[in-house]
């Protein structure tokens, strides 16, 4: 109870998220339409009690395009983060248990990456391995390390 009173916002923010994740782990049963199902005769219609987001320019309704795209979105955000401590964790113990000249190289390579802006090397990696379902999170991953403060 103390934590609730010290941190209201950790908690509020906290149920809000577990909602979030509720409403797109059960997408196929809260939905109320098939999030691909085109009706052109409801293009683009305001957010209505029909359609509590609306519609877009093919009728598809928006409530339920975002839960099932939740879905995926998070999906991916688990591969890239699980990538990322993979390699970060591989890196680590290999500079950490060689030493010497491996760790120093593999430091010089980890200071390669922080010196690219995130987004930028991960659009350059994308650029260079072309466009498939595996290839867009690999550059995540790849540039998904910490921040550096200093």
């Amino acid at each position: 109870m103390r934590l609730l009173r010290r941190y209201p916002a950790l908690f509020s923010w906290g149920a809000a998220t577990s909602v979030i994740l509720a409403l797109v782990a059960a997408a196929p049963l809260v939905a109320p339409y098939d999030p691909n199902r085109l009706n052109m005769g409801q293009t683009l219609k305001p957010p209505s009690a029909t359609y509590l987001f609306g519609t877009d320019e093919v009728g598809r309704d928006l409530l339920s395009r975002v839960l099932f795209g939740g879905r995926e979105s998070i999906a991916a955000a688990l591969v890239v983060i699980a990538a990322a401590v993979v390699l970060g964790v591989l890196v680590g113990a290999t500079s950490g248990w060689a030493g010497g000249r491996v760790d120093e190289v593999l430091m010089r390579i980890t200071d390669l990456f922080f010196a690219f802006p995130p987004l930028i090397l991960a659009m350059a990696i994308a650029a260079s391995l072309g466009l498939s379902c595996k290839t867009r999170l690999s550059p995540r991953s790849l540039s998904g390390g910490p921040p550096m403060r200093g």
